[in-house]
């Protein structure tokens, strides 16, 4: 184990961090977080906690997603992407408004 800490259930990775700042982090949508953190633990592979995360089966997360330890992960699989907000480049109160 080279990052988080022991936890009765395995190992907290250690970072108090929420679905939605997730999503921000790696890009994509809360919603999408929630889909994939329900998926791995009807695995058994994580324990949601609040505002965090316990890897319960390292092996089994490694070969979920496809990594060997020890190799860097593959390229990434594009996911949902969040959407961005353009800015509105006309003044406020609009073009030619006092």
């Amino acid at each position: 184990m080279r990052h988080g800490r022991p936890h009765r259930a395995g190992v907290d990775v250690g970072v108090p961090v929420t679905q939605a700042e997730l999503g921000e982090l790696v890009g994509i949508r809360e919603r999408t977080v929630q889909k994939a953190m329900h998926d791995l633990s009807a695995r058994s592979l994580v324990l949601q906690r609040h505002r965090g995360v316990v890897v319960r089966d390292m092996a089994g997360l490694t070969a979920f997603a496809g990594l060997s330890p020890g190799r860097p992960a593959p390229p990434a699989v594009r996911l949902e992407a969040a959407p961005t907000r353009v800015p509105d480049p006309s003044p406020p109160g609009g073009a030619g408004q006092p």
